[in-house]
Formats: structure tokens, sequence, C-alpha cells
């Protein structure tokens, strides 16, 4: 199958070693049967990148971390069929189900599942269609709450860390966890839930947004 990944330049590399191994897989960058569109952070750069793709035959697997698949499929158009799935990068060769759903403006169909199991090679699970489906939404608000007990110098960010690790047994930190994905990501992500949801639980750590903006992580080496 000819492919065409769509992503954020930092996580180009990611994605392509992802999927270059993939058996049945060609990347391509023009005349793609499938469209694999990971953009999330700048929606209307990422409607304008889908709507002057020059083949909207093609199937769209779109990122609803930050927009649901109904509603990029109101922005678009266009293409036969649209699959969103909330996809973190840096996290996708450790999940173990990838989560999938789709617009309210197309009939699920079966195939979906099996396509996304033999793309990902993990399991799949459909959920409804929503902003940053549950995992990426569940480590988030669990990476803003350790920011906003940082912030209040309930503890450092090591002995937060450890906390979590030993008493939830989390395989990582929530503060180690959000600079493996990236602070911009989790910011990225609790924005959009706040003005689907509108509710204060969504409200971005202060510290979460400056070390975003900063570029900086939490265990910075000096």
């Amino acid at each position: 199958m000819k492919v065409t990944l769509l992503s954020e330049p930092q996580h180009g590399g990611v994605l392509t070693e992802f999927f270059s191994g993939h058996p049945t897989i060609e990347l391509v960058t023009s005349g793609a049967e499938l469209v694999i569109d990971c953009l999330y952070f700048d929606l209307e750069e990422k409607y304008t990148s889908l709507q002057s793709f020059e083949s909207k035959d093609a199937i769209l697997i779109s990122n609803t971390l930050t927009a649901p698949a109904t509603s990029i499929a109101r922005n678009i158009g266009g293409f036969k069929r649209i699959i969103g799935v909330p996809m973190i990068s840096s996290q996708l060769a450790s999940q173990k189900t990838i989560e999938y759903s789709t617009p309210l403006q197309q009939q699920d169909m079966t195939s979906n599942g099996e396509l996304l199991k033999s793309l990902f090679r993990k399991d799949v699970e459909k959920i409804g269609d929503c902003v940053a489906g549950i995992f990426p939404r569940t480590i988030a608000m669990i990476i803003n709450e350790a920011a906003f007990a940082l912030q209040e110098q309930v503890a450092t960010a090591s002995d937060i860390d450890m906390a979590m690790k030993l008493g939830t047994n989390y395989p990582k930190g929530p503060l180690a966890w959000c600079d493996e994905i990236g602070t911009y990501t989790i910011v990225a992500i609790l924005e959009a839930l706040q003005i689907e949801y509108g509710a204060d639980r969504y409200k971005v750590a202060p510290l979460l947004r400056l070390n975003a903006e900063a570029g900086k992580k939490f265990f910075d080496v000096q």
C-alpha cells in the first residue's frame, strides 16, 4: 500500500521509522492510497494541508489529539473515508492498543479496525468520537496535576515521579513522561480539551505552559 505521512517537523523521523519497516507499506510523496495525517498543533495548517491534498480518493487516518474526527471531516471534505486516531508519535511504538473513531458524517465500517490493526500491528479499540481519545487525555491530565504539584512545591520533580512509579506502578513518572512526549504536545491537548468541554479540570498549569514556551524539560541536564 502506498502511504503518505504528514507530520509535525519534530516528529517526522519517529513516524518514518515506525512505518518504514512495515512489510506492506511503501512511503510515497504522491499517488498515495492512504494518508496518515499526524498534524495536531495548528488546526488551520492541518486543514489547509488536507484540503489541498492531491489524492482525495485516498483513505485518511487523521490525528484527533486536538480535534474530533467529525470536525476534521467537516473542515476538509473530499476523502472517501476518514478514520480518527489520537496519535502521540513518541508513544506509538510502546502502545499496546490503538484507539480510533469515525466521523458522524460517515457510516462506520468493520474494515476500519482491520485496516488499523494491519497498519499499526497492534490491538485496536473503537471509541466515541472525541478530542484526544482516552489514553492521551488521561496522561495529559496526570502530567498537568504533577506540574501543579511541582509548581506549588509539594515535592521535587524526582520525588513526584518516584512516588507515582512506586505508588501506582506507572512505567514512567509523569514529569519524565512529559519530557519524552513534549511539553508543547501536552499543552496542546489540554487547551483543546478545555475549548471542547469548558471544564476547569483541563486548565493548564502555568509551569507547564512556561516550560512549553521556553522549550524546557522538567529534567533538563545542566
